[in-house]
């Protein structure tokens, strides 16, 4: 669906980069591809040298950009607040530099937004892809997952939309924001120390504000290679090496969450209550005594810090390509598929995620996927 000049004038697409010129320089040429017509601001933190080629970079595209420079040392919440500080148009969205947004999917999104002013973002469906090296695989591209696929949070009550988040989390770092909600959420998230409370707590501030709409449309795609590395960032990680920071850290993020609680009729003793059950179920699934007993071992064993974390990420992953490797021999196969001088691979657990009635993947959906990896790969060149 294309984007009108109207539509697109309340829009920004904010990328924030560190260190990857030759990433922010390929999602560019992307959009510029795409025919993107809203404002892109990019927001760097890279090394001196990495911003004069970023800098470099924008000369000459056929794209409303626009680049402001941060201290290399400012953590990526702080960087978004700051970014969305500086925006002017009504809407928002974030996409990271290793990542694409499809830039059919705007236009509903955005439109949505526009109609529907107890919602605070939108968004829509989210794949994960890979890309291999061309002369050592058959395909160059996997979709390997249909990732955030969970429904729209939309109950009335503030408490509600909480837990219903945090029964099933799914970010919504890169959703389609009202300006004014993301610039009060991040700011709000900067009290936080750790990348993972700051990411909770923007959040949980974004459904506590408002509803949340997931429009069945392909969105985002988010890339599974290598990215930048960052302590107290996910669960896991944090329970495995440090559970006494975080649980220090959960007790200065449930007060800001109760604070955010109290124009919703809760006292702050039920929103206290509220806060801790709602977040014990969170926390539940990553308590898997199989889990636990893996990283005790190691910690028993005083293996390092770093190493733990390697070896727990192998454990936890390797579980889950357990179960899909093994129901995809019996009844799920992989999907193939050409487009030109591309070949895309998509995985059963995209093709087939979750209940039918929650989505249901058709050829369209994989056409839009195509239509948008073609060009990202066209902005290789």
């Amino acid at each position: 669906m294309k984007m009108s000049d109207d539509l697109a004038g309340s829009y920004t697409l904010v990328v924030p980069t560190f260190n990857r010129p030759q990433l922010l320089r390929r999602l560019l040429r992307y959009l510029e591809l795409c025919g993107a017509r809203f404002p892109v601001l990019v927001l760097d933190s890279s090394a001196p040298e990495n911003k004069r080629l970023n800098a470099e970079t924008l000369t000459g595209l056929k794209l409303r950009v626009r680049r402001i420079e941060y201290d290399p040392a400012v953590p990526p919440f702080e960087k978004f607040g700051a970014g969305a500080a500086e925006v002017d148009t009504p809407f928002l969205s974030l996409c990271a530099d290793d990542d694409i947004v499809l830039v059919p999917s705007l236009a509903p999104v955005i439109r949505f937004l526009a109609r529907n002013p107890d919602h605070s973002a939108a968004h829509g469906l989210y794949f994960n892809f890979e890309e291999q090296a061309r002369a050592r695989a058959p395909w160059h591209t996997t979709v390997s997952a249909l990732f955030y696929r969970g429904p729209s949070i939309d109950v009335p009550a503030p408490a509600q939309r909480l837990a219903q988040l945090f029964r099933r989390y799914e970010a919504l770092t890169y959703a389609v924001y009202r300006t004014d909600v993301a610039v009060r959420v991040y700011q709000e998230s900067r009290q936080m120390e750790s990348i993972l409370a700051r990411e909770l707590l923007s959040g949980a501030l974004t459904v506590l504000a408002g509803k949340t709409a997931r429009l069945k449309v392909i969105y985002y795609g988010r890339s599974t290679g290598p990215s930048a590395g960052y302590k107290n960032w996910h669960p896991l990680e944090w329970i495995a090496t440090d559970p006494a920071g975080m649980f220090r850290e959960y007790a200065a993020y449930r007060r800001a969450v109760v604070r955010a609680m109290a124009p919703g009729g809760v006292t702050a003793e039920e929103a206290t209550r509220l806060c801790d059950l709602i977040h014990l179920r969170y926390l539940s699934a990553f308590l898997d005594p199989r889990y636990l007993d893996f990283a005790l071992e190691r910690n028993l064993a005083r293996v390092p810090h770093d190493h733990v974390v390697a070896a727990v990420w192998r454990f936890w992953n390797e579980r889950a390509a357990r179960g899909w490797r093994g129901l995809a021999r019996k009844v799920l196969p992989a999907r193939r598929i050409a487009s030109g001088e591309n070949r895309y691979r998509f995985e059963p657990a995209f093709l087939y995620a979750g209940p039918r009635r929650e989505v249901r993947v058709t050829r369209r959906e994989i056409d839009a996927i195509v239509s948008c990896l073609d060009s990202y790969s066209s902005a290789l060149a």
